[in-house]
């Protein structure tokens, strides 16, 4: 079951749908509204993989056992526990995932990102890639996860302040010695900023692309 809240005229519709055998794809829209998502963990519920797109008003997903395909023109997205794979886009708003414990790649223009990554057995190399382009990424991760990292901060000449790449891990870092033109900055010089680094056996993949902001990777448990 699907419940689908809409704070607009206080309307409400609910999607049931009956499975018998192999999953079920939801495909909402909202427009101008707020739409909350409470997907749960049921024998049949658990089949169900969501796809959302929002125009003018935030998104909120419960649980996406089954993984989620978000959009969301001019509002934030936010998904809570996730087992399958999530797949995010915000034009102007923010972005909050986690726990997920599969693939996860999120794309923000104009937004911050903030990820919460878990290990589960049944994946074996997960694959996290998170785009910000004019915001923060914040990205929390177990200290015992295997993956390769490579992050990259680029920023040009009128950037107010340098931006800072923190980690908990160790990575190695590197430092563009001049603005340079390149793609996709061919008509705009850039800085970038990269780290690299490797977690456990490196099974897994961690990509992060930020431009004009901040990057915080975190050990999941450590204080901030």
């Amino acid at each position: 079951m699907i419940v689908i809240s809409r704070n607009r005229g206080r309307r409400r519709a609910m999607l049931g749908r009956a499975i018998a055998g192999g999953s079920a794809l939801a495909t909402l829209f909202a427009l101008g509204s707020c739409a909350h998502l409470g997907v749960g963990f049921g024998d049949h519920q658990s089949r169900v993989s969501t796809h959302f797109t929002s125009f003018g008003g935030p998104i909120r997903v419960a649980q996406a056992p089954r993984g989620a395909a978000l959009r969301a023109f001019g509002g934030d997205i936010e998904v809570g526990e996730a087992a399958g794979r999530v797949r995010i886009t915000s034009y102007g708003g923010n972005v909050r995932v986690g726990p997920a414990s599969d693939d996860v790649r999120i794309t923000s223009y104009g937004g911050s990102i903030v990820a919460s990554i878990v290990e589960d057995g049944s994946v074996s190399r997960q694959r996290i890639k998170l785009k910000s382009y004019g915001g923060n990424v914040t990205l929390r991760v177990p200290e015992s996860i295997s993956a390769r990292i490579d992050v990259r901060v680029s920023y040009g000449r009128d950037a107010e302040d340098d931006p800072h790449l923190e980690s908990d891990f160790d990575l190695e870092r590197e430092e563009s010695p001049s603005f340079q033109r390149s793609w996709p900055h061919l008509f705009k010089p850039v800085k970038t900023l990269t780290a690299r680094g490797v977690l456990g056996d490196g099974a897994g993949r961690i990509d992060i692309r930020v431009e004009g902001g901040n990057v915080r990777l975190e050990r999941a448990g450590a204080s901030s």
